[in-house]
């Protein structure tokens, strides 16, 4: 009876939240408002829509299956165990993995990408319209820096996840050498 109830407050606590989630994304308060324009979800929230509910669904899937388990009389430390081990870490050969990294990685890139499309706004709304600069010399700018941003948002995200760079630094040094090359002729022109 107690597994039955669990899982009809999981299936309520679920409609709640989806239902939460639908009406931020489609409010017209002001503050609101800013807030997705500022996190760069001013006209489409079908993809933050899409994370807040996997965010919710994953949430509310861990807490159902523990209250399960100890429902079922599996004993606190097992489950204990078997969570540190998933959060912090087990080794697959020389290769470690943890959810706590993969969940900093994602929040640092996550950040990363929403800090850059900050600069990028105002870049294109207060620095470079004062200037005398040509539209498409603007938008060339605005989309430089795009690209400085995400990659290093790529970067540091896999630093976050402890992946070594130095590999990826050799394939990158290897291939600006081979696109310098390539564009020698253009740049003569």
């Amino acid at each position: 009876l107690r597994s039955y109830a669990l899982l009809f407050a999981y299936d309520a606590c679920r409609h709640v939240g989806r239902h939460v989630i639908a009406t931020l994304a489609t409010s017209d308060r002001p503050g609101l408002v800013s807030l997705r324009r500022n996190l760069g979800f001013a006209d489409d929230m079908r993809i933050a829509r899409l994370w807040l509910g996997w965010l919710l669904d994953c949430t509310l899937f861990a807490w159902v299956a523990v209250s399960l388990l100890l429902f079922w009389g599996v004993p606190w430390p097992v489950i204990f165990d078997r969570l540190r081990q998933l959060l912090f870490g087990f080794s697959i050969g020389d290769i470690r993995l943890s959810l706590v990294d993969m969940l900093a990685a994602i929040c640092v890139v996550v950040l990363c990408v929403v800090a850059t499309n900050a600069v990028k706004r105002w870049l294109q709304d207060t620095v470079l319209p004062q200037t005398r600069l040509d539209l498409g010399v603007q938008n060339s700018i605005v989309s430089g820096g795009g690209y400085v941003g995400y990659v290093l948002a790529a970067i540091f995200g896999f630093s976050a996840l402890g992946l070594n760079l130095s590999n990826i630094a050799i394939i990158a040094g290897a291939l600006s050498v081979g696109i310098g090359f390539g564009l020698q002729n253009i740049v003569n022109n």
